[in-house]
C-alpha cells in the first residue's frame, strides 16, 4: 500500500469522524434570501433554542429581553463568516424584520446584541413551509423542532480521530455549532464563555457551579491558543485576572499570538491596552448619554401628561360654563371680543383674506379653549356669584 493510499484512507477516516462541520437547514437560507445570511440566521436560531435540559442559552438581559451578544470577529470563529459579511447579513435579516439588533455595553466594550423577533420569524417560517407544499406547520410548540442530538460513528461512542476544539456532530438537518470564543449566552457576570463538555468544546450548556465556571474559563483560554496545562493553572490561580485579560484581548497589540499574549499578560498582569480604555470611556459616555436621554424623555412624557390632564379639566370647566350660559359665559364672550379687537389692530398689515381667516379663528373650539385658559388665569380662578368655582392656572 502506497503512502498516498494510506494518506487517503486516513483522510476518509477523518472525514467520517470529524465533527468540524456546520449543519444548516435550507429553509433558513430561503427565509434569509442568500447563503451567508441563512447561515447567520441559523446560528442566531441555535442560540435562541432551549438546551436539552430545557434551559435558555441566552443569559444577557437588556430592556426586558434576552439577547445574543456577539462581536464581529466571533462570526469567523464560529462559522467562517467575515466581519464584513456578518454586518451585511445582520442588515439583511434586520431589513426582513426577522431580528432586532441593538448596541449595548458587553464587558467593557460596546457590542452588537441580537434577538429574534419571534412573531415575524415564525410567520416567515410558516410561509416557507407552505410554499414548499409541506402542508400545515407541525402542532405542539408552535415552531420548528430545534432540539440538538449528538451521534458518534464509533461503536463505543468515541470519536476515533478527535481534535481538541472540534464540534459535536449532529443529526441530519440539525444545526450544531461550536460555542467558541466569547460568545455570548452562557455567562458569568457580563462575560460569556464556551460551553464545556468533558474538557472539550461542544454544544450545549453545562450545569452551573464553580467547577463548571472553571472549566468554561479553561475552554475559553484554550480557544485563543493557550495550552491546556497553562490554561488550567492560570484559571485555578487567577480566575478573575483571566477574565479581565479576556476582556482586554480584542484591544491588545498582538506581536506573536493570542495565546502567548494571554499567557504572559495574565502571568505578569499587564496594564489595560489603550484601545480598551478608549472603548470603555466611550461606552460609559454612551451609557450616560442614553440614561440622560431616557431621563429627559421620561420628564417630557410626565410634563405632557400633566398638561393633557390640565387641558381636559379646563375643557370640562369650559363646557360646564358654556352649558350654564350664566354670568361667567357672558363675561368670557366679552373677553373674546376684546381679544379679537386687539388682534384686528395687530394684523392690519396682512391681506384681507389672511386677516379675515385669522380673526375667524377666534370662533374655533380650540382657540376659544386657549382664550378661556388665559381668561381664567387672568382672574385667578375667582368664580362669579352663583356659579361653580373655575380652576386656577
Amino acid at each position: 500500500m502506497t503512502d498516498c493510499t494510506k494518506s487517503f484512507e486516513h483522510f476518509l477516516l477523518w472525514e467520517r469522524a470529524s465533527r468540524d462541520s456546520l449543519d444548516v437547514k435550507r429553509i433558513y437560507i430561503d427565509m434569509a434570501g442568500d447563503l451567508v445570511s441563512g447561515v447567520v440566521l441559523s446560528q442566531i436560531v441555535y442560540w435562541h433554542l432551549p438546551s436539552r435540559e430545557e434551559k435558555s442559552r441566552l443569559q444577557v438581559e437588556k430592556e426586558g429581553e434576552l439577547w445574543l451578544a456577539k462581536g464581529r470577529a466571533d462570526w469567523w470563529e464560529e462559522c467562517r463568516i467575515s466581519p464584513k459579511q456578518a454586518d451585511r447579513a445582520l442588515d439583511v435579516l434586520k431589513g426582513k424584520g426577522l431580528i432586532e439588533v441593538k448596541l449595548f455595553k458587553f464587558g467593557a466594550a460596546p457590542t452588537k446584541h441580537i434577538r429574534l423577533i419571534h412573531e415575524n420569524f415564525l410567520r416567515a417560517w410558516e410561509e416557507q413551509l407552505l410554499s414548499r407544499g409541506n402542508g400545515t406547520p407541525p402542532e405542539g410548540n408552535g415552531g420548528p423542532d430545534f432540539y440538538q442530538r449528538s451521534k458518534s460513528i464509533s461503536p463505543k461512542g468515541e470519536n476515533p480521530i478527535s481534535t481538541e476544539g472540534e464540534n459535536r456532530t449532529s443529526q441530519k438537518g440539525k444545526m450544531d455549532f461550536p460555542e467558541t470564543g466569547r460568545s455570548l449566552t452562557e455567562t458569568t457576570p457580563e462575560i460569556t464563555t464556551a460551553a464545556a463538555n468533558g474538557g472539550k468544546l461542544g454544544v450545549g450548556p453545562r450545569d452551573s457551579g464553580p467547577d463548571s465556571a472553571a472549566a468554561c474559563l479553561v475552554d475559553e483560554l484554550c480557544s485563543h491558543g493557550v495550552s491546556t496545562a497553562v490554561a488550567r493553572k492560570l484559571a485555578s490561580k487567577k480566575p478573575d485576572t483571566c477574565r479581565r485579560y479576556l476582556d482586554y484581548l480584542p484591544f491588545a497589540e498582538i506581536k506573536t499570538s493570542k495565546g502567548a499574549w494571554l499567557s504572559n499578560a495574565i502571568r505578569d498582569e499587564y496594564g489595560p491596552p489603550a484601545g480598551y480604555e478608549k472603548a470603555r470611556t466611550r461606552a460609559e459616555g454612551e451609557e450616560r448619554a442614553k440614561s440622560e436621554t431616557e431621563r429627559q424623555n421620561a420628564q417630557r412624557r410626565h410634563e405632557i401628561s400633566i398638561r393633557r390632564e390640565k387641558r381636559e379639566k379646563l375643557r370640562a370647566e369650559y363646557r360646564q360654563m358654556e352649558k350654564s350660559h350664566g354670568e361667567a359665559f357672558t363675561a368670557f364672550n366679552r373677553y373674546v371680543e376684546n381679544e379679537r379687537a386687539k388682534a384686528s389692530r395687530i394684523v392690519v398689515h396682512l391681506s384681507e383674506g389672511r386677516r379675515e381667516e385669522y380673526l375667524q379663528a377666534f370662533d374655533e373650539p380650540e382657540r376659544r379653549l386657549e382664550l378661556f385658559e388665559g381668561w381664567v388665569k387672568e382672574r385667578g380662578g375667582i368664580p362669579f356669584e352663583g356659579e361653580r368655582s373655575l380652576p386656577s392656572g
